[in-house]
């Protein structure tokens, strides 16, 4: 599939699929016990979670004014209900510090609600507000068309794999982190 990427002169690339085929060529050759298909797969996931991430911020959620972050976080909110920024911050992918900001951007557009913890003061638990929960449901909509257009050469079987593949790959990452190791 080559996404047209920056071209130079001198020979350089100019496709993202010739850049790929140059950087296993010189990794390989500087690192022969590197993995082509492990370097290749990784390389791809990152490329396609920046292109659909980029595509879904441009087409969806910011002609309706907020980021991708802001999307992630109004989704888990959507999904679970109220929680605390930690929390958000852990399921949405957002780091913690820019949940504050995120939840500060939501919360001046009435998108979101905080309020003290029942039990603990010091903490504040988010909520999505009526206006959040509408919007994000139809901001999920609109990103599922985005989603199902990016899906489309594949059919059922393969995207069963696809998440299938990707699930071992999480859940690995997640044994690990969970007894306390590095990936590394």
């Amino acid at each position: 599939m080559g996404f047209l990427s920056p071209s130079g002169d001198n020979g350089r690339v100019t496709t993202s699929d010739s850049f790929e085929d140059q950087a296993r060529r010189r990794v390989v050759d500087a690192r022969p016990d590197t993995d082509p298909g492990v370097m290749t797969a990784v390389l791809d996931l990152l490329r396609l979670a920046n292109l659909m991430g980029h595509d879904f911020e441009t087409h969806v959620h910011r002609p309706r004014g907020f980021s991708w972050a802001g999307f992630r976080v109004m989704l888990c909110l959507w999904v679970d209900g109220e929680m605390d920024p930690s929390t958000l911050a852990r399921f949405s992918g957002v780091s913690r510090a820019a949940v504050s900001s995120v939840l500060n951007t939501l919360e001046r557009d009435d998108l979101v609600t905080r309020r003290p913890h029942d039990r603990d003061g010091r903490r504040v638990i988010v909520d999505l507000s009526d206006a959040g929960a509408a919007i994000v449901a139809e901001a999920f909509a609109a990103q599922h068309q985005r989603e199902l257009g990016w899906m489309t050469d594949l059919d059922p079987a393969q995207v069963d794999g696809l998440v299938a593949a990707l699930r071992s790959i999480i859940g690995q990452a997640a044994a690990m982190q969970a007894q306390g190791s590095e990936l590394l």
